[in-house]
């Protein structure tokens, strides 16, 4: 992949592992260090590290478990509190398509 014998494949390679989203970074500063980070692996030829490394986001998993009872009335209270009622109410009845609660839910 570092040698020049196939430009096009080594310019798909720098976009896929410069722009790789890493899931632990959320704030635009991180971000900024995360490609800037990648960028100096790229010039100083770590081409294979950054290769390796998006295989091993690619390995892990991306789906979240399912949230217990307690997780969900956590997650609505703290909606709530925030004035998010709209945002609660879809949280509770959409999550999964699991609904109310069965506490929650009237007899």
């Amino acid at each position: 992949i570092a040698g020049q014998e196939a430009p096009a494949k080594r310019l798909f390679v720098f976009i896929r592992t410069l722009i790789q989203r890493d899931p632990d970074v959320r704030q635009t500063k991180d971000i900024r260090r995360v490609v800037w980070r990648r960028l100096e692996m790229w010039r100083a030829g770590l081409v294979e590290e950054l290769c390796e490394a998006e295989r091993l986001d690619h390995q892990l998993a991306t789906t979240q478990p399912p949230l217990d009872d307690e997780s969900v009335y956590r997650i609505f209270n703290r909606l709530m509190l925030q004035g998010k009622i709209r945002t609660a109410v879809r949280f509770v009845t959409e999550k999964g398509g699991r609904g109310c609660p069965p506490s929650v839910r009237s007899s």
